[in-house]
């Protein structure tokens, strides 16, 4: 096997050069930043945010547009709700045209999910790389991880264009139009494209070359990742079916209702369910099974991580109470 030595740059703090070098040449743009000891994932998070704040304001702009020209778009199996269900739904968006709601609020929920969701999958990559012998850094994961996530950047792009041309919003993203109803398969579909496909390879490939992991590793790795976030998928369903069944938010999520006052263990526990307890699970199975590992240690792994990704969480959670008086929510999966 012939070693790769990439020629090494001088240090910049914005590469734009090398955004084509990942998507095109992968392999050597991993290996030349894996020689490195900088981090250099600010250029793809900035590129990343552009095009998630560009993609709001497109979004808000036609849904503006047609709120003024009383066009209201419904969802797929709207045929199939509850008249009281379809009744909150139009009330809920009569009272949402605002440029809070259209403009402010999805775009600090958009840069949120992309840069703590950055951070927590890259704590958890490089917890499954460590499990499965990795020997990379958490500044390589995060590298890895910003770098690997351009094709999103891409996707962004071809849905701004759409969006523009065809002068509506996206309906059916993904694969979404595959699903009979808008159920948790509509959802996951809706997640699903090539562009999902291509960054995970990116990640495989990121991986396997910084931290010296064997490809099928590497992808046992992402793959374990990927598949313990279902859970919060489901979790997400049951809570939109409440919310239209019941005509307003709720209001103690998860075991918030145990905290005397809206402080940082109502954050905490907020974000404590079941559903969290099913993901570590998966997790721990799954690196169990990928390598052999034993049980108490995947299951200390785990726990450490998500530990630190819920006091993460928790604390940005409570500054957003403080300035915008809604609290953060679980920003990726």
């Amino acid at each position: 096997m012939i070693e790769i030595k990439p020629e090494q740059r001088p240090a910049r703090r914005f590469d734009f050069a090398r955004i084509w070098a990942t998507l095109i040449h992968p392999r050597q743009a991993f290996a030349e930043m894996a020689s490195g000891s900088r981090a250099v994932w600010l250029t793809p998070m900035l590129v990343l945010s552009l095009m998630a704040s560009l993609l709001v304001i497109v979004g808000g702009y036609l849904k503006s547009r047609a709120a003024l020209l009383g066009e209201i778009p419904l969802p797929p199996d709207w045929q199939f709700w509850t008249p009281e269900m379809q009744n909150n739904y139009m009330q809920a968006q009569q009272a949402t045209q605002g440029p809070v709601f259209t403009y402010v609020i999805p775009l600090v929920g958009a840069l949120t999910a992309l840069w703590l969701g950055w951070l927590v999958l890259a704590g958890l990559l490089h917890l499954g790389s460590t499990l499965l012998g990795g020997r990379g850094s958490m500044q390589s994961a995060l590298n890895i991880v910003a770098w690997a996530s351009l094709p999103f950047g891409v996707r962004d792009i071809l849905r701004i264009v759409f969006m523009l041309s065809a002068g509506h919003a996206i309906v059916s993203p993904g694969l979404s139009g595959f699903a009979a109803s808008a159920g948790f398969l509509s959802q996951l579909l809706a997640r699903t494209d090539v562009f999902l496909v291509w960054s995970v390879i990116l990640l495989v490939i990121g991986f396997a070359v910084a931290d010296g992991l064997p490809r099928s590793k590497a992808l046992a790795g992402v793959v374990i990742v990927m598949w313990a976030s279902l859970p919060f998928g489901v979790r997400d369903i049951l809570r939109i079916v409440f919310m239209l069944s019941a005509g307003h938010a709720i209001v103690s999520p998860g075991l918030s209702g145990f905290a005397a006052s809206a402080g940082f263990l109502s954050q905490l526990l907020a974000r404590t369910d079941v559903f969290l307890v099913w993901s570590v699970i998966l997790l721990v199975i799954g690196f169990g099974v990928a390598d052999g590992l034993p049980r108490s240690k995947a299951l200390a792994g785990v726990v450490i991580v998500m530990l630190m990704v819920l006091l993460a969480q928790a604390g940005l959670g409570v500054l957003g109470s403080g300035l915008g008086g809604a609290a953060v929510q679980r920003p990726f999966f």
